[in-house]
């Protein structure tokens, strides 16, 4: 039979100390004990599965097999052990929703902001911004220019020959200007053509030329070759023509017209087919003469100042000279000027931003591709604070002028006084089917888009927030809102609506990327959901547990910015802009003595600049360190709407509107609907969705797994692990007896 394993040791312990009495050296063997002694006995003794048979094996293959089989088992545990730290250090979560049921909640804030920012009865009375209204104007963007051509692509009324370019004025108009059934130019020469590319017939008001193009009825016979092919001046359609006759002091031109002869070569075109100039000798000027053509007698001499010049008989400020746009009679203003255009990308111009990063292919793109020219080179820096409204209309590539919004410039206390006021702006408004308090239930702020921004139940003048216990329309709020059609400017109020943001009172409201926006002549239902997520930090995530960030501009505007991922991105680009181009893109100005420049729209470095980190933020170059807050309240409107009001309902309506706000009297049924809105905002439901995360993996987990890798591997439980600190002890044992002296043999 099989001995046990407690008779095996014994007979083995016999076994050597008879075999040690016999031995010479029995003392020296006691005294020095040999490591692999220490061994087996633990490998004899230990629970672990495998070690015993290391000692057990009769055989040296055995015993190498045995040894193949411990070495993998424990690599395996070794493994799996790692695989369980990796997996702990990585801190995951669980990710769980649940669905509460509050007894009430506490209402979202309201922001509500007119799209229309400035209104026209607060500026047309102002001499610095009352030109915005000339936007709306269909002449605006003509200029004249006297000398060099057109700016950029923009597009002459007049053929000249090259002797009269740089001496006659020009009248220049833009290319969305051509075709636009509008006459721009005085001889038609931006719509002539057009019908006859459009295969449009001309109508009966209009003359058909001979090469197909259209011209109004009375341009015929007019000494001037409007048709393009001389066709509305033949002798034939103009017999007129034939029977004039000059005066011995005129001059007859080849159309037929007379002209005073002084007016021959004066460089100034008086005949229509400019026969009297074309046929001049270069350079010759005999008898200028200004105004109506006749001879003006020499004025008073002017006393200009040294911000002035002599401009005819006025004084004109030198901001108009040599600007390449004619404004004195017969273009002196643009004398003896030298216009240069300056290329905004010379020599390495990309070196100041190698900073930021280093991939060239990023700079050349930028410039081939992305960069905005404005158009804005011949516009003295002068004329940009205060803006000189005209420059920029003419300097505008867009047909609606959008280009031109950041030009202007405005004080927090201007923006508020231009703005759109609350008593105008809410007609009625009611909570839970009380009346609110326009002063004290909302605040108001100055958004760089609207302008006038107003929030309800924002909590921030210390107003108790508004609950709601139940659901529907009756227990939200209730808002009747009057647009100011009639205030709308055409530079700033392009569309006409209501914008309407729904936030957290501990998030700031930005209606410009996060707003919904709503029309007028419609009555609007917003039911609500409310939504919490909740994340876990470090270690477990990255998330940001800050309530508020740091303030770029010292001064009422940002001195309370709530954190959440929006704002931080803004926050950094604002922040690179600053120090990388020295100023930061907005409209409104800082109230305080040392405030932070805003960029300007005339200088060109800071215009490559600002729109080259811009577009690095874009294309997620720029390096902000943004995360998700750990805490976000967010609310998803179902939203339904009617048109608003119904034709039976319109009478009453207006009634009450005109007892509301006496501004509402100019209304009537026809324009109602584009200038009154109903809003309803409530909780469609009280209960609401909370996503939060929780370790799903801690340190008693750990430790349970490890236990269970250790039996799965090797068989090893707590008592085993003691018994392999033994093990270690009685190592440091033997190897502190080898290293003694009173063991060395003489």
């Amino acid at each position: 039979m099989w001995a046990s394993k407690r008779e095996r040791l014994s007979n083995s312990s016999v076994a050597k100390m008879n075999a040690s009495k016999s031995s010479p050296d029995s003392a020296t063997t006691t005294n020095a004990p040999k490591c692999g002694s220490v061994f087996e006995t633990f490998a004899s003794s230990t629970t672990a599965h495998g070690v015993a048979h290391l000692v057990d094996a009769k055989s040296t293959i055995r015993k190498l097999i045995w040894l193949i089989v411990v070495l993998g088992v424990f690599s395996g545990f070794a493994y799996h052990l790692s695989t369980l730290v990796k997996r702990y250090i990585s801190r995951p979560v669980n990710v769980a929703m649940t669905v509460e049921t509050p007894p009430s909640l506490t209402f979202p804030a309201v922001t509500i902001c007119n799209v229309n920012p400035i209104r026209k009865s607060a500026i047309e009375n102002n001499e610095v911004y009352s030109d915005i209204l000339m936007a709306s104007a269909t002449d605006v963007a003509q200029y004249d220019i006297v000398g060099g051509s057109c700016l950029g692509e923009d597009l002459t009324c007049t053929s000249l020959p090259d002797r009269l370019k740089d001496i006659v004025s020009q009248t220049c108009i833009k290319p969305y200007m051509q075709c636009n059934k509008n006459k721009d130019c005085d001889n038609f020469a931006d719509e002539a053509h057009c019908y006859r590319l459009s295969g449009t017939p001309c109508s009966d008001q209009m003359f058909s030329c001979a090469n197909g193009n259209c011209i109004p009825n009375d341009l015929l016979c007019d000494y001037v070759d409007n048709c393009g092919d001389g066709s509305d001046e033949t002798l034939e359609q103009c017999p007129q023509f034939a029977n004039s006759t000059c005066n011995s002091q005129e001059w007859r031109c080849a159309n037929g017209q007379c002209i005073p002869s002084d007016y021959i070569c004066d460089n100034y075109i008086d005949c229509g087919d400019m026969s009297d100039e074309t046929q001049c000798t270069e350079g010759a000027v005999v008898n200028v003469t200004v105004g109506d053509k006749e001879p003006t007698p020499p004025g008073p001499t002017l006393n200009c100042s040294s911000d002035e010049f002599s401009c005819g008989d006025q004084c004109m400020e030198t901001v108009h000279r040599c600007d390449g746009i004619s404004d004195c009679p017969r273009g002196s203003d643009e004398d003896n000027c030298n216009y240069t255009y300056r290329d905004p990308f010379e020599g390495q111009w990309y070196k100041p931003y190698e900073s930021i990063i280093e991939d060239r292919s990023i700079f050349e793109n930028f410039q081939t591709n992305v960069y905005k020219d404005r158009g804005f080179d011949f516009i003295p820096k002068l004329a940009e604070d205060p803006p000189i409204w005209s420059y920029f209309f003419i300097s505008s590539r867009l047909a609606d002028y959008s280009d031109l919004r950041d030009v202007m410039k405005l004080t927090k206390e201007q923006v508020k006084n231009f703005g759109h006021q609350i008593e105008d702006m809410v007609l009625d408004c009611s909570f839970a089917g009380e009346k609110c308090n326009l002063s004290s239930d909302f605040v108001s702020f100055q958004d760089e888009k609207f302008g006038n921004c107003y929030t309800f139940n924002s909590g921030n003048k210390g107003t108790p927030l508004s609950t709601t216990s139940r659901p529907g329309p009756e227990n939200g709020l209730k808002l009747t809102l009057y647009l100011e059609q009639n205030e709308y400017t055409s530079l700033f109020g392009q569309a006409a609506g209501i914008r309407v943001e729904i936030h957290s009172q501990n998030d700031t409201a930005y209606p410009e990327d996060r707003g919904l926006g709503l029309s007028p002549g419609t009555y609007t239902h917003m039911g609500l959901r409310r939504f919490v997520r909740e994340r876990k930090g470090h270690p477990y995530g990255k998330c940001d547990d800050r309530d508020f960030l740091p303030t770029i501009r010292d001064d009422e505007l940002d001195s309370k910015t709530f954190y959440s991922l929006l704002s931080c991105q803004k926050n950094c680009l604002q922040t690179k802009l600053l120090h990388h181009c020295g100023c930061i893109i907005g409209t409104i100005r800082s109230n305080v003595s040392n405030p932070v420049p805003l960029c300007g729209v005339l200088n060109v470095t800071q215009t490559i600049c600002s729109q080259l980190i811009h577009h690095l933020y874009q294309i997620g170059k720029l390096e902000c360190d943004c995360e998700v807050p750990c805490h976000e309240e967010s609310f998803k409107p179902i939203i339904s709407q009617y048109v608003w009001p119904s034709n039976s309902y319109k009478d009453g309506l207006l009634s009450t509107s005109y007892g509301q706000n006496i501004r509402t009297w100019q209304l009537t049924g026809n324009d109602v609907r584009e200038n009154l809105m109903r809003l309803a905002i409530y909780y469609e439901d009280l209960n609401y969705e909370r996503v939060y995360e929780e370790p799903a993996y801690e340190l008693p987990q750990l430790w349970a797994d490890i236990g269970g890798a250790l039996g799965l591997w090797i068989g090893v439980s707590c008592v085993t692990v003691i018994e392999f600190f033994e093990f270690l002890v009685n190592l440091c044992l033997f190897a502190k007896r080898r290293a003694s002296p009173s063991h060395v043999t003489p």
